[in-house]
């Protein structure tokens, strides 16, 4: 009987490391995937982002609240949308950076109603009246394309996102 238990350890011991080496082995191959997944990931973004950056900004700047005192102005931008989709609910996410470059705030601006391919619409935001000496930019924007898909374009990293929108 004693000779019968060891006999099952060892087979037991066996089988165990025929697993392990499997197992290790793939391993390696999910790692060796992974790798080639990340190269393919990237270059698959750098196109998504230049697919999906369609909405063009011009006159970029600040303009006086006149509903309220000389304390709130607003910044303004014309988007275009420079595709050949309805786009909706266009969110423009404005940086506001000190003279070294450093970002003071963020602030939102939006486009509730579709904008229409090739049209120009006009995103407000307002803000407590900014220092002269502010850069204001467009550093990301999201729209959606239908109903669920929604796109969200980073203009200083250069990066796409996709979300869809469950029911």
């Amino acid at each position: 009987m004693k000779v019968k238990s060891i006999k099952k350890i060892s087979t037991g011991i066996a089988l165990v490391s025929i697993i392990s080496l499997f197992t290790v082995g793939c391993g390696n191959e999910v790692s060796n995937t992974n790798d080639s997944n990340k190269e393919t990931t990237k270059n698959s973004q750098k196109n998504d982002f230049e697919t999906c950056n369609i909405l063009k900004f011009e006159n970029l700047g600040k303009e006086k609240y006149d509903e309220y005192n000389d304390d709130y102005e607003n910044i303004v931008v014309d988007v275009k949308n420079d595709s050949k989709k309805d786009l909706r609910d266009i969110q423009v996410t404005f940086g506001i950076y000190d003279k070294s470059g450093k970002l003071i705030k963020n602030e939102v601006g939006q486009i509730e109603n579709t904008l229409k391919p090739n049209s120009v619409a006009k995103v407000e935001c307002m803000v407590s009246k900014l220092e002269d000496n502010l850069e204001i930019k467009v550093d990301s924007y999201s729209y959606y394309i239908n109903e669920k898909d929604m796109v969200e374009v980073d203009l200083i990293g250069m990066v796409v996102q996709f979300y869809e929108t469950l029911n």
